[in-house]
């Protein structure tokens, strides 16, 4: 890689989180060769919603490029065994309280793997490019519903996010 562009970040999650995020316009150097959307993203915050967002439901993020959708989920929340399964990828087994379970992006000791999206055939080189981004629940901004039941040591949603356009030459 040549460059790297700072993207987008995350925050709290909910009907307000995608608010922030206008649209970018960058240049794509005429001498690019690959260009990918790299980005690291990971959800927490239980006990307080009923959905145990983020940390417990599959949010899903969508990076468009020229009107081109790229998109990431966390497919293993909602395993019993989703982090336990994952120990010879790096979670660190035989913690107490929930460590088995399927996470939103992690598990515990192990690395947040990146989200990495090719998004070559989406740009030209010597133009710029229109990059955009949101995150969604079920296919739509996240409302939280307060869980009359919730757990009092639990914390809102949030979406621990770092993205990046990566341009190689």
């Amino acid at each position: 890689p040549t460059r790297i562009q700072k993207l987008f970040t995350g925050g709290g999650f909910n009907l307000s989180y995608n608010e922030k995020y206008e649209p970018l316009v960058l240049e794509i150097p005429a001498t690019a060769k690959r260009v990918e959307v790299v980005a690291h993203i990971s959800g927490h915050g239980w006990g307080k919603d009923i959905e145990n967002c983020a940390e417990f439901c599959n949010h899903t993020h969508h990076f468009t490029v020229n009107g081109t959708e790229y998109s990431h989920d966390h497919p293993w929340v909602g395993n019993t065994y989703g982090c336990a399964e994952q120990v010879t990828e790096g979670t660190v087994p035989n913690q107490f309280g929930t460590w088995t379970i399927g996470r939103s992006g992690w598990c515990p000791g192990k690395e947040v793997v990146p989200f990495i999206a090719d998004v070559t055939g989406s740009v030209s080189p010597g133009d710029s490019a229109t990059i955009e981004y949101k995150g969604l629940f079920d296919g739509k901004d996240y409302e939280p519903v307060t869980n009359p039941n919730g757990n009092a040591g639990g914390f809102g949603a949030n979406i621990w996010m770092e993205s990046w356009l990566v341009i190689y030459e």
